[in-house]
């Protein structure tokens, strides 16, 4: 099939655009387009209802034909776009030649990514929540509290925290803190 133009692809946008919103449900007899516009073999342009639209690659990933969306595509259709959707197409094809497919790699991809983003966050939670940290803010809050003797016995529990109880867990995470921690630091 020869490549279709910029402003042929546009024209086809704005037309398959109008197409499926005002398509209902049902299809239309005379419509071959349903919505969608092959540009290269297995390169379309598919818009829906709500008025967006991208470019998807019909691949036959065993035995069955499968949508994998390339790109979204903005108001109109520029040059750089139709060659960016060209340019994964052919990777994608690409892929699917050599028998991956691309919709799950890129499916993993985004577990992996969230996965390790979770990780991080655990792991910036815990250090953010230690011992020290935890102990200090409690101490401060209490300290602007109440009588002098009362600011003045907060005071003195920092001094019990800063002697006995940060040198043994005071940069531990609060959620690693067990028994035989507080055993230890009792005895």
């Amino acid at each position: 099939m020869a490549d279709i133009t910029l402003a042929q692809a546009n024209a086809l946008l704005k037309e398959l655009r109008t197409e499926a919103a005002t398509s209902n449900s049902k299809k239309s007899r005379g419509s071959t387009k349903d919505g969608k516009h092959a540009l290269d073999l297995g390169l379309r342009i598919v818009a829906n209802p709500s008025g967006t639209a991208s470019f998807v690659y019909r691949a036959k990933i065993n035995g069955k034909l499968k949508p994998i969306k390339l790109k979204d595509i903005g108001e109109r259709i520029t040059a750089a776009d139709l060659e960016a959707a060209r340019d994964a197409y052919r990777a994608a094809r690409a892929e699917v030649i050599a028998g991956t497919d691309p919709a799950e790699k890129r499916r993993q991809a985004r577990e992996a990514a969230a996965e390790e983003a979770a990780m991080v966050k655990a792991a910036q939670a815990e250090k953010a929540f230690t011992v020290r940290r935890l102990c200090d803010a409690y101490v401060e809050a209490r300290s602007d509290e109440g009588s002098d003797n009362y600011r003045k016995s907060w005071r003195e529990n920092q001094w019990y925290l800063e002697t006995y109880l940060y040198p043994a867990i005071g940069d531990k995470p609060v959620s690693q803190v067990d028994v035989a921690n507080c055993a230890d630091i009792l005895n």
